[in-house]
């Protein structure tokens, strides 16, 4: 998947792929703690069919049908709500949706909560979730409303993933290779240890809902990202073992100052700066807060 160049320090087509790779996934986890977290808008649907989203989902949908399938959905649906009496009919039945998701009204017809679906008698407090606790405490942060809203909502475990995806970029940029393979590898225990183990079934619930708007499709793709990322995980962890770890620990990403070579826009870095700035309703009883270390 990657593979370093004689050029050294330089930075190498191969690194430049490797950095586009984890500014769209951090990217992504980001938009679907965004999509989960609170109730969708007009601006939710400025950024689903906008170009920083095509371009992230882009990175991945050439190895998955569903991540492309996602890509052309939201692409025409960015066409077809140019109308402005559509976009508002279609924003009200995506609120609608998202009510029945993720408040369970008029009737809970899914629970988007980790122990739900692992605790064996669909409880919503279980040792999954204390586990999903412990797990955000190692890295000092903790759902700003609990326990209004349970440790293993999905907005949250996605709100976790994008924090450290968003951290693995930055030790990317420093090239602090230890901080990074410590971050690749504390993802890949939370993905294997929490989100492989229940957003399948919990896609496939989603999947059983009449007359889907919009978030059925997006689950669909969470689920399929998931797990693509997951793999996505391993190949840049080898690649750092193989190559960069021997033949460019100490080289700074960009030149002797060690800044980046690229711009913001280029990198990514505005992409998801971009999307941090929107704001959804309640999504702020569905965030991460820093804790006392």
């Amino acid at each position: 998947m990657f593979g370093m160049s004689e050029a050294g320090g330089a930075m190498t087509e191969e690194m430049d792929s490797c950095r586009k790779i984890l500014s769209a996934r951090a990217y992504l986890y980001l938009l679907f703690h965004k999509l989960y977290g609170g109730e969708p808008t007009e601006e939710l649907m400025e950024v689903l069919g906008g170009s920083d989203t095509s371009e992230a989902l882009g990175i991945f949908s050439q190895e998955d049908e569903t991540i492309e399938k996602c890509q052309g959905f939201l692409e025409r649906l960015c066409r077809d709500l140019a109308d402005d009496e559509r976009r508002q009919r279609f924003i009200g039945l995506c609120g609608d949706e998202y009510v029945a998701i993720f408040y369970g009204f008029p009737k809970a017809l899914v629970v988007p909560s980790e122990s739900f679906y692992r605790s064996g008698d669909h409880s919503l407090l279980s040792e999954v979730t204390l586990a999903v606790r412990d797990f955000y405490r190692r890295f000092n942060v903790l759902p700003a409303r609990y326990p209004r809203t349970p440790d293993d909502h999905i907005a949250l475990e996605m709100a976790f993933m994008s924090c450290l995806a968003r951290d693995a970029m930055e030790a990317f940029d420093k090239r602090d290779w230890r901080e990074l393979v410590t971050l690749l590898q504390a993802q890949a225990k939370f993905a294997d240890d929490h989100l492989l183990a229940w957003i399948p079934s919990f896609a496939a619930e989603v999947r059983k809902m009449s007359d889907p708007c919009l978030y059925p499709q997006l689950i669909k793709t969470t689920e399929a990202f998931v797990s693509m990322d997951r793999q996505c995980l391993n190949n840049i962890a080898l690649w750092l073992a193989e190559e960069v770890a021997l033949t460019d620990r100490d080289a700074p990403l960009g030149g002797t100052d060690g800044n980046a070579a690229v711009s913001s826009h280029e990198d990514g870095t505005g992409a998801l700066d971009r999307l941090e700035s929107l704001r959804l309703p309640h999504l702020e009883d569905n965030e991460l807060v820093p804790t006392t270390a």
